[in-house]
């Protein structure tokens, strides 16, 4: 019988290092991958515009960030760690917020932790989670540059609107992300936490950043699904 998770993990990472990363490999081939697109934004700050928009914040000035997210996830706690200054004034809106990772990620009180760091980060905490934490949905999330082919529209529907809107997309830049939940999670053909592979092998196709925390919360039971 399927199970649910009953916390989330995200990963994310705003530079491609090309690193071996055999954990985060073997998430992806356990589990599935798609592509988040990114809406245009007059920010040149591509790695605070990232959280932002993996937030669901996109849009949204500081002032109306907290009810934002109240509005949109209800009860469901947020934290977020990160090191860079930019995106300091987050943390009047998550439940939790810190500049470093401590040893012990689980031990947050909180049901969907962002995590921005870098890629050999991503796999050094995920050798310590993989297959010790059964509840933790495991999510990871990299920054691509891409051919604007490789970008894949889905057709026009909730997944690629925002409040039934059509928005602008970045062509050449957006994000791609492996999850994994024993127990819930589909499997595609994807081997290798890499760009090229999670675009052409992921089932997930693509959808504006703007829905991914709310999936993340519907997979939880916090939030009705989107287009619902």
């Amino acid at each position: 019988m399927a199970s649910n998770p009953k916390r989330a993990l995200i990963l994310y990472c705003s530079q491609n290092a090309d690193i071996d990363t055999p954990t985060l490999d073997a998430l992806c081939q356990r589990g599935c991958s798609g592509q988040l697109l990114l809406e245009r934004s007059d920010s040149k700050d591509a790695r605070k515009q990232d959280i932002v928009q993996l937030l669901g914040l996109s849009d949204c000035k500081n002032d109306q960030m907290k009810t934002r997210l109240t509005e949109r996830f209800g009860n469901m706690k947020l934290g977020l760690i990160s090191p860079y200054a930019p995106v300091a004034a987050l943390a009047e809106v998550v439940t939790f917020y810190s500049t470093e990772i401590p040893d012990d990620l689980m031990a947050i009180d909180v049901d969907v932790l962002l995590v921005d760091t870098t890629k050999q980060h991503m796999e050094d905490i995920m050798v310590k989670l993989l297959d010790t934490t059964p509840h933790l949905l495991k999510c990871v999330v990299m920054r691509a540059a891409v051919q604007q082919q490789q970008i894949k529209h889905a057709p026009q529907q909730s997944s690629v609107t925002k409040n039934g809107v059509s928005v602008n997309v970045h062509e050449s830049n957006c994000l791609v992300c492996g999850y994994w939940h024993d127990g819930s999670t589909r499997r595609d053909h994807v081997e290798r936490f890499r760009v090229d592979d999670m675009i052409t092998n992921g089932c997930n196709g693509s959808t504006l950043a703007w829905h991914y925390l709310a999936e993340i919360g519907h997979k939880l039971g916090h939030v009705p699904k989107y287009g619902a």
